[in-house]
């Protein structure tokens, strides 16, 4: 499994992109006008935007029956600022610039969106492969629709509209704090921060009491809304986490996993990270939330999000190596050290173990996760291939050789993982001790597994296990 992968070493020659011209897609076209502005990273400009979503093929000159309205937009991103093909965030408006809540493309109405830029991902697909995996886990994934992008004429690639992260009842759902809500009982939650670099403004985020070079940034509220009783709250709730985590009786973890945390989330955050051996988890674009306490009065991991370096995509911190944890890499000195005390704790590892054993007789399946890959792969493919010409890349790659690294990559990390991942599950020990006799349905008749439907598993020990799957 040989291939070129990307030197996280960021300077940029003078770059010749290939002539291409988008006269029609498959893919859904937005459409960006300027008026002969420059989108830059701040402050945003005001133009308008149009999208074209046919039922069949998409040309250049059809009527906008998607969207058809103002926009405020500019770049977005950190180190890939500096890339050619440039990522945008922007904010649907109405005529009077105010905020303009609309469903684009299928997804839920909102107005905060992402145009994501695949470019050092020739696969295109590894930010979309994971949140699919993190939504079929059972959690908030952002949604995203592939797409072309034309800005004042000139056919920009394939992007990924995406949802941004935040607050919001079809985003992350948590209760809803107000600028003036100062006491105990309202400023409880919900909270949104995450996990980043430092920016220029001191407003935006605090440093971890532990490591002052974790950085915490203020998400929702965001910085220029909350207020000083509310980011006393939740720094100290993150205090606490961190204080208790650290101090801990080893023996006594589990009262933090059924009182402080949603274990759960940080269990399957971890399979996410590794499963991907994300250069960039923990430490970068990893997000956290708490809710009300009448709600939860836990905190959780996640979502996801950043995941463009994942899966093989760079030799940086050994990230194309599929052996090795994320945390035991150059990069793992970087991370928070939740995740060292957690991997140490005998219950973590035996909650990890069940989890990715159950994961991947289904969800994680090589069979399932190469199906998806397949899917969106055949779907996206000529217009993946005109992007390819576009920037350059066929030069050293075509799409067909990344999705065949990609697939490779994740079978070998997967079996790597399934003969280190640590713990004992007494339940899936058990299950490889007995041998199914036979399967029945409720009136005691042997069948094929069929879906959706009550099936009752036959063992030789006696045990019977009822199951239900749903297709």
């Amino acid at each position: 499994m040989f291939r070129t992968v990307v030197v996280l070493i960021f300077f940029f020659p003078l770059f010749l992109a290939g002539q291409v011209n988008l006269y029609s897609s498959f893919l859904p076209i937005v459409i960006i006008n300027t008026d002969g502005q420059e989108i830059i990273d701040e402050p945003r400009i005001v133009c308008n935007m149009g999208i074209i979503n046919n039922d069949s093929i998409n040309n250049i000159g059809d009527n906008f029956n998607e969207y058809s309205g103002r926009i405020s937009i500019e770049l977005r991103g950190a180190s890939s600022m500096n890339f050619p093909k440039k990522s945008y965030s922007f904010e649907t408006q109405d005529s009077l610039g105010e905020n303009y809540n609309v469903s684009l493309l299928g997804m839920p109405a909102e107005n905060d969106w992402i145009l994501y830029a695949p470019y050092g991902d020739k696969s295109f697909l590894r930010n979309a492969l994971t949140y699919h995996l993190y939504e079929k886990m059972g959690y908030y994934s952002p949604r995203f629709r592939f797409c072309n992008l034309v800005i004042d004429n000139e056919y920009m690639g394939v992007y990924l509209l995406i949802e941004k992260i935040k607050r919001d009842k079809n985003r992350v759902d948590i209760n809803e704090l107000e600028v003036n809500d100062n006491n105990l009982e309202e400023i409880s939650g919900g909270y949104i921060v995450q996990v980043d670099r430092a920016s220029d403004n001191p407003d935006q985020y605090w440093s971890s009491s532990f490591n002052d070079s974790i950085f915490f940034q203020y998400i929702y509220p965001r910085w220029k809304n909350i207020n000083s009783t509310q980011k006393l709250y939740i720094q100290e709730f993150i205090y606490q986490f961190e204080y208790l985590i650290l101090n801990s009786n080893p023996n006594s973890l589990h009262q933090i996993y059924d009182s402080l945390i949603n274990v759960d989330s940080f269990i399957d955050y971890f399979i996410v990270s590794e499963l991907s051996k994300n250069i960039d988890a923990y430490r970068l674009s990893t997000y956290l939330y708490k809710d009300h306490d009448s709600i939860d009065n836990r905190l959780h991991i996640g979502p996801v999000w950043d995941f463009n370096w994942a899966y093989g995509n760079s030799t940086y911190c050994q990230a194309d190596i599929v052996a090795g944890w994320e945390e035991e890499t150059p990069c793992g000195v970087f991370n928070p050290f939740w995740y060292s005390i957690f991997r140490s704790d005998s219950l973590f590892n035996n909650l990890l173990n069940c989890r990715w054993r159950n994961l991947r007789r289904n969800i994680l399946s090589l069979d399932e996760i190469y199906e998806y890959i397949d899917s969106l792969s055949l779907f996206c493919e000529s217009e993946i291939n005109k992007d390819m010409i576009l920037w350059g890349h066929l030069e050293s790659t075509t799409h067909a050789d990344e999705i065949v690294y990609l697939k490779e990559w994740i079978s070998h990390r997967i079996l790597w993982i399934d003969e280190n991942i640590p713990g004992n599950c007494e339940y899936y020990e058990n299950i490889q001790s007995k041998n199914l006799i036979m399967i029945t349905d409720i009136l005691g008749r042997s069948v094929i597994p069929k879906y959706n439907i009550p099936l009752f598993y036959i063992y030789d020990d006696g045990t019977v296990e009822k199951k239900i799957i749903f297709e």
